[in-house]
């Protein structure tokens, strides 16, 4: 038996959109006014009406006999009407945050949407480092809880004392005092509380766990349209997904194979309602009939998908662990059933194609290899890897996925109870012909065109 392990660049290869960036841009367009508003929110300006009490402050400065008593008053009406200023802000503020919360915006839809120019991989791995570098912030409740800034604001802020001057700036934009960052924070602070959420115990942390699980959700939704477009909109499409499987374990058709699959996708997926979500799925190929038996690492369309983060750099006493993958797929264990892997005598190769071999799974290939022992059994190890770009990028791949894989060899090795083992682990599986490296060419589906798509 085979086990092919697949990541998110059989997908791509076979011509699907599911990579981040293609989901955020569905999701902006789908909601462009809400994602405007943001825009809007990160350079908030309010023009301030306290200019005309500056003015008759400053006339009055000319009044030698006056300029303490009258004075005094005008800065005290200056310091209200600023003040002011800020509270008809704050109003106006929180009424368009709530605005974007009745339309289905999420925090992280506004996390990733405020550091999205920072993103340069838009990889879900890269994703998911981002959700965990948010969390491992020891200081992440200063970062989303900046106190009530915006509030009220000391006239010494601005400086207009007797016989000074003071920038017109103050009177144009109330906010030209907050930076970026703060900027930003104020943004984060009144979402969260709009929620009414309590920053002193884990409360924040599970709302931020709950504000994920909608911003999942809108991603399944989008994955179980993109099968629905590009897969199951023909016949043809269909078959072109499966070859494309066929095409992984090269034609040598057995009975039965054990995918392991980190996309959202999968064989088993069905769009009809009244059937039951399944962990196999059956179909003929050269008059045989194949069974691939499938486990999706990180849920699936149809059921339950999670964005996890890597735990080994999370406590297990932290509030941010229940973010971690290891802590969601037990929580989630109903919604996301394992299947055991297939006995050691039965398999003779592992197959990966489309994975990064980020190290943030390291833990999971080597939990395979100590399982199938792969230094003393006979199971080969095939990586299968497809061109793409322009010509000139090829030997890049190709040299790019040979240092992803003996990065993961390496590493592995070190972790091996006999050091002259894993020191020579790479050439015993080159001498014994059980590593191999080979390109492969897959082909795409076309998406279903929609009655609004047609063009005339």
């Amino acid at each position: 038996m085979k086990i092919v392990i697949i990541g998110n660049g059989f997908d791509l290869a076979s011509g699907l959109p599911t990579t981040y960036t293609a989901f955020f841009d569905y999701r902006v367009e789908q909601r462009k006014n809400e994602f405007d508003s943001i825009s809007k929110l990160l350079y908030f300006s309010v023009k301030s009406n306290a200019k005309r009490y500056y003015d008759e402050f400053r006339r009055n400065e000319a009044i030698e006999n006056n300029i303490r008593i009258t004075g005094v008053k005008l800065r005290k009406r200056l310091e209200n009407a600023i003040n002011q200023d800020f509270v008809d802000a704050s109003i106006t503020y929180n009424k368009q945050i709530k605005s974007l919360i009745d339309g289905g915006i999420n925090f992280w839809d506004i996390y990733f949407w405020v550091i999205k120019n920072e993103l340069t991989d838009a990889s879900w791995s890269s994703i998911e480092d981002n959700i965990r570098s948010f969390l491992n912030d020891k200081d992440i409740k200063r970062r989303v809880n900046v106190g009530h800034y915006p509030s009220k604001v000391k006239l010494e802020n601005f400086k207009p004392d007797v016989g000074g001057t003071i920038s017109e700036q103050y009177f144009e934009d109330i906010m030209s005092g907050a930076n970026e960052n703060q900027k930003i924070r104020i943004l984060f602070q009144s979402f969260v509380n709009n929620h009414q959420v309590n920053y002193d115990n884990n409360s924040f942390y599970n709302f931020l766990y709950e504000q994920l699980e909608k911003f999942e959700n809108e991603f399944k939704e989008y994955i179980k349209k993109t099968i629905d477009d590009f897969v199951n909109s023909s016949r043809t499409n269909l078959k072109i997904y499966r070859d494309n499987f066929v095409k992984l374990i090269d034609n040598d058709i057995d009975d039965v194979y054990f995918l392991i699959n980190f996309n959202y996708t999968g064989f088993s997926i069905s769009t009809d309602d009244k059937i039951e979500p399944s962990n196999s799925k059956k179909f003929i190929r050269n008059k045989q009939e194949i069974t691939i038996s499938e486990i999706n690492v990180h849920g699936r369309c149809d059921k339950k998908v999670i964005f996890g983060i890597d735990q080994s750099e999370i406590d297990a006493t932290s509030s941010a662990y229940i973010f971690t993958k290891t802590y969601r797929k037990m929580y989630e264990s109903d919604e996301m059933p394992s299947l055991a892997l297939p006995k050691k005598m039965e398999v003779d190769e592992i197959i990966f194609y489309g994975h990064s071999l980020s190290k943030a799974d390291y833990s999971y290939f080597q939990s395979i290899f100590d399982f199938y022992d792969i230094y003393s059994s006979n199971v080969k190890l095939s990586f299968l890897y497809s061109l793409h770009g322009e010509p000139h990028s090829y030997k890049l791949i190709k040299a790019e996925k040979l240092r992803s894989i003996t990065s993961l060899m390496q590493t592995y090795g070190h972790s091996m109870s006999n050091e002259d083992h894993g020191k020579n682990l790479v050439h015993k599986l080159l001498l014994e012909n059980r590593l191999d490296v080979k390109e492969i060419e897959l082909k795409k589906v076309s998406k279903r065109m929609s009655k609004n798509e047609v063009k005339t």
